[in-house]
């Protein structure tokens, strides 16, 4: 009776989206997901323009990743997961990823699809001396607790020549 429309719907997790979509809902979006992936997105292709010359009036601009990136993510919650799904569909070999997060059963599925994945608790930058932290280019903030990110963003003012990226609840976390 109603197959003439289409269906779509916001779901928690991707459980609850196959669910959905076995339902017969259309299309299903993981907001915190989809918010994860436009950022890592932003991250890539920000200030990597390559321009070349076709002759004297025209020239063609050309969107690229930056291949030498590191990124850390700290958190591999949804927003996480999305962003560093993301890395890897636009390219960005699993070498170059870092994640971190500080429960072991969201790393479980992690550790099948990336290599550099630690189980730690993370309130202070320099605390990572599993990793060469000068090593890192961009940081990726994806917790879910309020303290322990405004703890760590405080921690990495020192580390200035790096890029950051966060999740925020609201405005004023943000």
């Amino acid at each position: 009776k109603y197959r003439d429309k289409k269906y779509f719907a916001k779901a928690k997790n991707e459980i609850h989206s196959k669910l959905l979509k076995t339902l017969g809902i259309d299309d299903v979006a993981i907001p915190e997901e989809e918010v994860g992936s436009r950022l890592a997105y932003k991250s890539l292709f920000k200030n990597n323009i390559e321009i070349k010359d076709v002759d004297n009036d025209y020239k063609i601009k050309n969107w690229k990743p930056s291949s030498s990136n590191k990124y850390l993510i700290i958190g591999y919650g949804k927003f996480g997961k999305g962003f560093a799904q993301r890395l890897i569909k636009e390219g960005v070999k699993e070498s170059k990823i870092y994640i971190i997060d500080k429960n072991k059963a969201m790393l479980e599925e992690a550790k099948s699809m990336y290599t550099n994945v630690i189980a730690t608790t993370v309130s202070d930058f320099d605390s990572l001396n599993v990793l060469d932290v000068n090593e890192i280019n961009i940081v990726v903030i994806a917790m879910s607790d309020l303290e322990e990110s405004l703890m760590i963003a405080a921690n990495c003012v020192k580390y200035r020549d790096k890029k950051y990226f966060a999740k925020a609840k609201n405005e004023i976390h943000s």
